[in-house]
């Protein structure tokens, strides 16, 4: 997992959450989150497949 956490000098700030998640060497998803000071936030989910999709 990576976090980052970017903090603005005028006390607005955000986190970024990246998760790789990898299952049975088939698929993986990308997860991330930016949460903002204010309470807004959004999560952004991607999903590769890796192999065959026969």
């Amino acid at each position: 997992m990576l976090v980052e956490t970017l903090v603005l000098a005028d006390s607005d700030w955000f986190v970024l959450v990246d998760t790789l998640v990898l299952a049975d060497s088939d698929w993986l998803v990308l997860v991330g989150a930016l949460v903002l000071a204010d309470s807004d936030w959004f999560v952004l989910v991607e999903a590769l497949a890796l192999g065959d999709s026969d």
